[in-house]
């Protein structure tokens, strides 16, 4: 049986912050990619719309290349910290790219590929994780994937927040039950 090839991308800008430590807990390095986006360089979507007649963009960065590491996976797992209620502003530059695939939705067929949120935010109001579950949701859409679901973490805010027995557990149980 062929391993998963799961690719981890995480999106917090803090060095070994919260978001680090759970990338780094559930990257398994025989099936696994970890790449952190803040190492990464790319712009912004400058809505050329030159991507409705080519279905591609014309931006050709890092973000080009990430977009095919994601549509080569089997899974995907986004880990962020959430930033006044959305990802931080280089993830949400990133999600935008994906533009360029909303005008082809309808010749998409990448739903073999997963898509995972794992995610802490400081906040503990009932909706502080919406945006960002929608944002990633509209994210698979636009790019032919499976949304599959997420594990966030409220109340997670200093570095090292974390880092609880209870937090280690939920973060074994993820694991075990979709990556390894």
């Amino acid at each position: 049986m062929d391993k998963k090839r799961n690719l981890i991308i995480a999106c917090g800008e803090r060095i070994n912050g919260n978001s680090d430590y759970i990338a780094n807990f559930i990257y398994n390095e025989q099936n696994s990619k970890l790449i952190f986006l803040r190492d990464l360089n790319f712009s912004k979507c400058n809505h050329c719309y030159k991507c409705e007649k080519n279905s591609k963009c014309v931006i050709n960065d890092d973000a080009t290349l990430l977009f095919n590491e994601i549509l080569n996976s089997d899974n995907v797992y986004f880990v962020s910290p959430v930033t006044f209620f959305n990802f931080p502003s280089h993830a949400k530059t990133f999600i935008d790219r994906a533009q360029y695939s909303w005008h082809n939705l309808n010749k998409q067929n990448n739903n073999r590929v997963k898509l995972f949120l794992l995610s802490v935010g400081g906040q503990k109001f009932d909706d502080t994780f919406y945006s960002v579950i929608k944002t990633l949701k509209a994210f698979a859409i636009s790019l032919g994937i499976t949304y599959v679901t997420q594990e966030v973490f409220y109340g997670i805010d200093k570095k090292g927040d974390i880092e609880t027995p209870e937090n280690i557990e939920r973060l074994k149980n993820f694991k075990s039950k979709y990556i390894d």
